[in-house]
């Protein structure tokens, strides 16, 4: 009799778990699995970012906050091939979506340097498709040209 009355009581909480009672008494129905909500969306701060989710040689590209500091790094450093030199050591420790790397094109004025920058950073782009707009950045169709040839090579 004892035993009977246990697994009454077990069989009791286990169904109150999948079931809720309705507003009805005695009535029961079985309550729907809710998916947790997806995660919030990555901010690479540059607002929309089509390559901001995109994944490149195991590698998602710089979040808001390491990319602010890039720039913040960038916008302190006078001379540019010091810039050159800082983009570089940072690109071998990240990625960067087509959006930050026009960001950083801003940092540089002399196109050859800029050019040099883009080098650099092509390797780690995690969306050269979205790149082709980068080279209406530069002045001298000749250098759009090579760089052209970079988002290319990247494909």
């Amino acid at each position: 009799m004892n035993l009977r009355l246990v697994v009454v009581l077990c069989s009791v909480a286990v169904c109150s778990s999948a079931f809720a009672q309705d507003q009805r008494p005695g009535r029961w129905h079985r309550q729907r699995y809710q998916p947790p909500p997806p995660p919030p969306p990555r901010d690479c701060g540059t607002g929309y970012d089509p390559g901001c989710e995109t994944w490149r040689n195991g590698r998602l590209p710089m979040e808001a906050s390491a990319f602010n500091g890039l720039l913040a790094a960038l916008d302190a450093t006078p001379f540019e091939y010091t810039r050159l030199d800082l983009v570089r050591a940072a690109m071998g420790s990240s990625a960067l979506t087509s959006a930050q790397l026009g960001r950083v094109f801003d940092r540089f004025e002399h196109e050859y340097i800029r050019l040099d920058a883009a080098a650099a950073c092509a390797p780690v782009l995690v969306d050269p498709g979205n790149a082709w707009g980068l080279v209406a950045r530069f002045r001298h169709h000749f250098i759009g040209q090579d760089f052209a040839k970079l988002i290319a090579a990247q494909q």
